[in-house]
C-alpha cells in the first residue's frame, strides 16, 4: 500500500467515520485486512481524481490490484469470523496464556478462539 498524500487523506477521512474503540479498554482498535482495503480503495479514488499514478511497485504484476486488495498477494487468508458455530473474537471470563507465545493474559482481554483448540491472546490474536 502506498503511503502517500492520497492515502492520508483517505485514512483521515475513514476515521471521523469508522474509529472504533474497544468496549473494555477504551483503546482504538488496530485496522483489520477489510478496513485497509476500504482505505486504499478511497486513496485510488482520490489519486484518479487528482491525476495520479499510484506506485507501480505497490501493485500486483498479475492482477494489477493494490497489494494490500490482492487475494494471493496477502501474507494470509481470512480467517472465518466463527470456529464451531462460536465468535472467533471475544472477551476473556477467566485469565490465561496464549497459545501462540506462551504469555499470559489477564480475564477481559480480548482473545481468539483457535482452529485446532486454544486460544490466542491480544498478543496474537487477529494476525
Amino acid at each position: 500500500m502506498a503511503e502517500d498524500e492520497a492515502y492520508q487523506t483517505a485514512l483521515r477521512r475513514w476515521n471521523t467515520t469508522h474509529r472504533r474503540r474497544d468496549p473494555i479498554t477504551g483503546n482504538t482498535k488496530p485496522l483489520t485486512g477489510v478496513d485497509r482495503i476500504e482505505i486504499e480503495t478511497a486513496a485510488e479514488k482520490l489519486r484518479a481524481a487528482a491525476n495520479l499514478t499510484p506506485v507501480l511497485d505497490e501493485l500486483c504484476g498479475l492482477t494489477e490490484l493494490p497489494k494490500a486488495s490482492c487475494s494471493h498477494c496477502r501474507p494470509r487468508p481470512r480467517r472465518p469470523v466463527h470456529v464451531d458455530g462460536k465468535a472467533r473474537l471475544f472477551t476473556a471470563s477467566f485469565p490465561g496464556t496464549c497459545a501462540g507465545c506462551d504469555h499470559p493474559y489477564p480475564a477481559g482481554s480480548t482473545i481468539e478462539r483457535l482452529d485446532g483448540g486454544g486460544y490466542a491472546g491480544p498478543c496474537c490474536a487477529n494476525r
